[in-house]
């Protein structure tokens, strides 16, 4: 059944919105729910991060399947995103956020007792999938529960900066059970709040109306295969390189799906993504740039730790430690561009935080192990957690505002879709470009790892520019 027709809401402003279902009686606690399962699929990365190299080493596992652990939940989570959404949209949005929690908790628990490389990994996929369900429900119960401008833009600043804080808390508590306990509880640890979260949901949450009609099966089907042959064809890279047949033949067909995506999306008369939301040049960009901006971060805490702790001798409580940095600053940061987005718009915060990270990544390829932690080290992670907080608000806000209430679910899914992709594929294919290709090396190349996270940014920052230029030489020709 079509939607009413509406007057979407203009991107970049947060002063007007499209028709929201009523909210919650109860923000505080509603906002609380919403940003624990952001804090849980964040923290969920980095603490796991941390523990890493002693994961590899109690498992006996090589660099390439160790990134396996990180690379199989992206795949899963990446893969499955647009359904999770819609299926909030079509079934609803708190009943699925349950779902997807329960399916986490579950399989969090069988993580922390894995005994054996495949038990974890299916963990992990079983994982990805309950967060896949979970996390683009909770990203668009934001604007379903704080109707009014102002609340809903002071909740997406929490909601920012919840990442900052999933960061510093996962780095940190990972070294400490990493060292003092054991890396099993860096998953163990994921079930009491999924536990919390299931509790207090029902009576926290609103259950905003759903969208009537029946689930774009191949849309789907073509969608989660397009995206996880990619994920797996660059996955294989590290271990057999680049020149092999069957990694290129995964990629080209996850290229060939997408295009097959494309047509079925254009002639069907119920497409998965909201036709009217891809055509603002402001949203594409938005997406392309979370696309990178995921390979960036991930890559950032992945080779950050590598270099922590197999160049610098660090322990894994050290490492943690080692990131305050960067995570305090983007829990800052993140506060700040919440307030001043109306004020200066979301491409100025985007351009500037861009630029910053990809100068400190920059400055982080030249790392040695003979300069220590504090003279390049210290400093860049800081800079660069003062640019991802820059960015993250405005590029989330550009990517989610303006899609009407019934399909806010499936917008959210994919802008968490671009950020977990760009992780996957990202982290596989500077694993791949840092190593030398053998399923024996344990140990990357960092300086390239962070030469390529400077480059990724920098299309970030190039393309911000781009935009703001247009648009100032629009007016100019306007005026």
């Amino acid at each position: 059944m079509s939607s009413p027709a509406r007057t979407p809401t203009p991107v970049g402003r947060l002063g007007q919105a499209s028709p929201m279902a009523p909210g919650t009686s109860r923000p505080g606690l509603a906002l609380l729910v919403i940003t624990t399962v952001q804090l849980l699929m964040v923290l969920d990365v980095t603490i796991v991060s941390i523990a890493l190299p002693t994961i590899q080493s109690d498992l006996g596992l090589s660099l390439a399947q160790v990134e396996w652990t990180v690379t199989g939940y992206a795949l899963s989570f990446g893969g499955l995103l647009l359904l999770g959404g819609r299926l909030g949209d079509v079934l609803g949005r708190r009943r699925m956020l349950m779902v997807g929690i329960a399916v986490f908790a579950v399989a969090s628990l069988v993580a922390g007792l894995a005994g054996a490389e495949e038990v974890l990994l299916g963990a992990r996929i079983t994982q990805g999938i309950g967060a896949a369900i979970a996390s683009p429900t909770a990203l668009a119960l934001i604007p379903a529960t704080f109707p009014e401008p102002a609340a809903r833009a002071r909740a997406m600043g929490v909601y920012a900066a919840m990442s900052g804080i999933g960061a510093a808390t996962g780095l940190v508590v990972g070294g400490v059970l990493t060292e003092w306990v054991s890396w099993r509880w860096v998953f163990l640890l994921a079930v009491p709040f999924a536990v919390a979260i299931l509790a207090l949901a029902p009576r926290a949450l609103p259950e905003p109306p759903t969208r009537r009609g029946s689930l774009p099966v191949a849309s789907t089907i073509l969608a989660t295969t397009a995206v996880a042959s990619l994920v797996y064809g660059v996955s294989r890279t590290p271990v057999v390189g680049w020149d092999d047949g069957g990694s290129l033949g995964w990629v080209v067909a996850a290229v060939l799906l997408a295009v097959v995506f494309a047509v079925v999306e254009t002639r069907s008369t119920t497409p998965l993504l909201p036709r009217e939301q891809l055509r603002i040049r402001d949203k594409q960009v938005a997406w392309a740039s979370t696309l990178f901006l995921g390979a960036g971060m991930l890559s950032t805490l992945f080779l950050a730790t590598q270099f922590m702790q197999l160049d610098l001798g660090f322990r894994p409580l050290q490492a943690g430690l080692g990131f305050i940095p960067f995570s305090a600053a983007m829990v800052v940061t993140s506060q700040v561009a919440a307030r001043i987005l109306a004020r200066i718009g979301p491409w100025r915060l985007i351009g500037t935080g861009a630029a910053l990270a990809a100068g400190a990544a920059a400055a982080m390829s030249a790392l040695d192990a003979g300069q220590g932690y504090t003279s390049l080290m210290l400093p860049a992670l800081a800079v660069e957690g003062v640019g991802f907080g820059l960015v993250f608000v405005p590029v989330t806000v550009t990517c989610i505002m303006g899609a009407a209430p019934q399909e806010a679910g499936v917008v959210s899914g994919l802008t968490s879709t671009m950020q977990q992709l760009g992780g996957a594929v990202g982290v596989a294919a500077i694993v791949s470009l840092s190593t030398s290709g053998s399923a024996a090396t344990h140990h990357p190349d960092t300086g390239t790892g962070f030469a390529v996270v400077a480059g990724l940014l920098a299309v970030v920052a190039v393309a911000a520019g781009a935009l703001l230029a247009v648009r100032e030489r629009s007016r100019s020709l306007a005026g």
